[in-house]
């Protein structure tokens, strides 16, 4: 067997790509700790589990993910 196998794959495409799906996780914007979480929706509630910063999450249709602090 030869090694092209795994050539194509995360290379191609990686940057600005909205991943399918909401998000399921969110960097704290005080202490920028990432927060796994389940799927969010917009204007759910998030509290970040290192610093307890609370945070509405914001999800336009188009463009990424915001929070604004409680």
């Amino acid at each position: 067997m030869s090694g092209a196998h795994g050539s194509h794959g995360h290379d191609e495409g990686d940057g600005d790509e909205k991943p399918e799906g909401p998000p399921t996780e969110f960097d704290c914007p005080d202490c920028n700790a990432n927060n796994p979480c389940d799927a969010l929706r917009d204007k759910d509630e998030v509290l970040c589990l290192y610093c307890g910063g609370s945070f509405e999450v914001r999800l336009p249709p188009q463009g990424k993910m915001k929070l604004k602090a409680l």
